[in-house]
């Protein structure tokens, strides 16, 4: 008889029980005949025969997507990884993790030491591969880099791109990716705010050239300057018929350039707004909402499910954690399973219940925590609130209202 494993988590939000795989994220709300169900799961007294239709009906859902314990599947190691296959850029965005006075004279890794990284990735067993930089396409090789990477690692691959560079030079790589992404700053062609102005017009030329022969995704920077124009940005992606997303502009707001950009709580609230509101399914990256609708989480992987490794080597718990003290090692002085299992990377420890105001969150299964790596770059503490916190309880509220009022 199957029963409930422990990669199965119930629990409650505005009143409703709910039942959450630990493994794939799923949650499934219950109503008092689903509560009956899973009571007699829990007591390992169910008899399939005795129940109702519908709850028969959810007992084939819970069998069908692991949630008995008998199918239990643990899942651990490195999930999704960046590649920062180079530092140097053709443009000058404020507040890039990249961005640094020689970053065009860098000593990057070869093609050949990218391939040691690259047959790593594999026996760990990673599924999907973001690439970026710098601007990645300003390396000769790429094409080689991503050929490598779809005969080697089973998994979707992804390249970043600032869309500034010449087609043909995108056009040779394309058969070896999944997805395109590239990343604006303006909602139309005479728009700026953290980026070289005058290089809208050239970006969504490349859109409009290239959207028919790979899927594109658009990345928005959200800051406090372009909070108001969310609408125009889901407007843009619409009508060039490709996918968008927002990311936080996560930067150390302690620096004076920055503090224009700095949300406001106001700022969240509408972001929380935007985002339930949303007619595309706008998500926004490393965030609570970076899906359509709810899943569950326990935190934000970084580390453990999630690294990032940088132009020269260094390995780091995620893409926005580029900085000396949270460097967990470099590919070059062994083998990556080993580097990350003998890390000392203090994150790797923290539990959900740690983080500020966390363990008394209804949302906190729901939200993971959010991120860690925003939370040390706002606060230099990883175990404090991340900023965001603030949009993702609006965007749940929002979210809960709709379920409870059906």
């Amino acid at each position: 008889m199957d029963w409930l494993g422990n990669n199965v988590k119930t629990f409650k939000v505005k009143g409703i029980t709910i039942i959450a795989n630990r493994n794939n994220g799923m949650v499934i709300g219950l109503d008092r005949e689903g509560e009956e169900v899973v009571d007699l799961l829990k007591s390992n007294l169910i008899e399939i025969s005795s129940l109702s239709d519908n709850q028969k009906e959810l007992y084939k859902v819970l069998e069908e997507n692991d949630f008995l314990k008998s199918c239990y599947k643990e899942i651990k190691g490195i999930d999704s990884v960046y590649l920062h296959v180079n530092s140097a850029c053709n443009l000058h965005c404020l507040g890039c993790y990249s961005y640094v006075e020689n970053r065009n004279t860098r000593n990057e890794l070869s093609f050949d030491e990218w391939k040691c990284v690259i047959d790593d990735l594999s026996l760990l067993g990673v599924k999907n591969i973001v690439i970026s930089g710098g601007e990645p396409f300003l390396r000769k090789d790429l094409r080689e880099i991503c050929k490598y990477i779809k005969e080697t690692v089973n998994g979707s691959l992804e390249v970043i791109s600032n869309g500034t560079m010449n087609i043909s030079d995108y056009e040779v790589v394309l058969p070896y990716i999944d997805a395109l992404n590239i990343s604006i700053d303006g909602y139309d062609d005479k728009t700026s705010f953290i980026r070289d102005k005058g290089i809208m017009k050239r970006v969504l030329d490349t859109v409009e050239r290239l959207k028919e022969k790979i899927p594109i995704k658009l990345i928005v920077t959200l800051h406090k300057k372009n909070v108001p124009f969310m609408k125009e940005y889901e407007n843009l992606a619409k009508k060039l018929g490709v996918f968008m997303s927002f990311s936080i502009f996560t930067v150390d707001f302690s620096e004076k350039i920055f503090e224009d950009y700095k949300f406001s709580e106001d700022d969240f609230v509408i972001v929380g707004d935007n985002i339930t509101e949303s007619e595309n399914g706008t998500t926004i990256l490393d965030t609570p909402t970076d899906v359509v609708g709810i899943t569950y989480r326990e935190g934000c992987g970084f580390g453990k499910k999630t690294i990032s490794i940088a132009y020269n080597g260094d390995i780091y718990p995620c893409h926005m954690l580029h900085c000396q003290e949270c460097k967990m090692g470099n590919i070059k002085h062994g083998r990556l399973k080993d580097i990350i299992d003998e890390s000392d990377f203090e994150g790797n420890n923290i539990l959900l219940d740690d983080i500020e105001e966390c363990g008394i969150c209804e949302y906190k299964n729901l939200c993971g925590g959010a991120c860690r790596g925003r939370a040390y770059l706002f606060t230099g503490d990883m175990k404090k609130r991340d900023p965001y916190c603030l949009a993702a309880k609006r965007f749940y509220d929002n979210l809960f209202a709709q379920y409870t009022s059906i």
